[in-house]
């Protein structure tokens, strides 16, 4: 079931480009590349099963459904529908109860467990964006295009980024503090962006400061983890090095936002921002991940 969900994900990312050619929207597309391939690697990747060898039921029913939700998904965009739409929502519900059960069952013990949890009850807010954009709801005066941007945000940076730095905290045997430290501003941050986009331009830039900061550390702690597997960390430091690149253009865009003198536009953030960390990011942190395969401390 794993590979099929991939497989399957794989063919309807590329039939959705097969009928938008002509209309790219370059946002759209890195929201279905997250639902379509990201999500199903990240499942097959951190997925757990029991240790008598039995899988959670919820872990069934989320690789159980997973190829109908992201059939839904594509037909919400190519059709408009805020009922299909509405069908991956429930569907990021099922992930976000599943990411609650595994935090329940342990506690917050393992902190690598709890990032990697947090990810997954993120992508709910992901799956909630997405239906409000392709209904076009009227929410804080937000207009379609910063509803989809935020449907990006939490498909990516609030979804993956939690449990990247899980993988990373299973393999880390120094640092435990500072890692403690930068995990939980990971954690924490797409809330509080979230809120200062929405309500103070200074809440906005402290709050970005803080996540760029905490990411430049992040890149730190890769290079002092031990991997068993040297493409891997070369594959996931390269995805890091990119990642600080990328953030600093966010620190840059935000502070133009606070002087109310933008640097760059939306648009420009969207194709460095966006494109180049889906592709430069991660996938190469994906891959890297996968090879290494690094296993939780704490047994289910």
């Amino acid at each position: 079931m794993n590979y099929t969900n991939g497989i399957a994900g794989w063919i309807l990312f590329v039939l959705f480009l097969a009928c938008t050619y002509q209309q790219f929207l370059i946002a759209e597309t890195l929201v279905l590349a997250s639902i379509l391939i990201f999500v199903p690697a990240v499942m097959k990747l951190t997925s757990h099963s029991y240790r008598n060898g039995k899988d959670p039921f919820l872990k069934k029913v989320v690789f159980g459904f997973y190829p109908f939700a992201a059939v839904a998904a594509t037909l919400a965009f190519l059709f408009d529908s805020v009922y299909f739409a509405a069908g991956w929502f429930l569907y990021t519900g099922l992930l976000a109860l599943y990411g609650f059960q595994r935090l329940a069952e342990r506690g917050f013990a393992n902190l690598e467990e709890t990032s990697i949890d947090a990810g997954y009850m993120y992508l709910v807010l992901g799956g909630f964006w997405f239906t409000a954009y392709v209904g076009e709801f009227e929410i804080m005066n937000f207009g379609p295009l910063i509803l989809l941007l935020t449907a990006v945000h939490f498909h990516y940076s609030a979804f993956l980024l939690p449990i990247f730095n899980g993988l990373l905290g299973r393999r880390l045997t120094s640092f435990r503090r500072v890692y403690t430290c930068v995990t939980w501003i990971l954690l924490l941050s797409p809330l509080v962006i979230a809120a200062g986009i929405s309500f103070s331009r200074q809440l906005e830039f402290i709050s970005v400061f803080l996540y760029t900061a905490s990411l430049y550390v992040y890149g730190f702690l890769v290079l002092k983890t031990p991997f068993s597997r040297r493409i891997a960390k070369r594959l996931v430091g390269f995805s890091s090095f990119i990642l600080l690149l990328t953030i600093f253009f966010s620190l840059i865009y935000s502070f133009g936002v606070l002087r109310q003198q933008a640097t760059f536009t939306i648009e420009n953030m969207i194709w460095i921002h966006g494109l180049v960390n889906a592709v430069g990011v991660i996938v190469p942190a994906l891959v890297g991940w996968s090879l290494e395969k690094p296993a939780a401390a704490y047994s289910f």
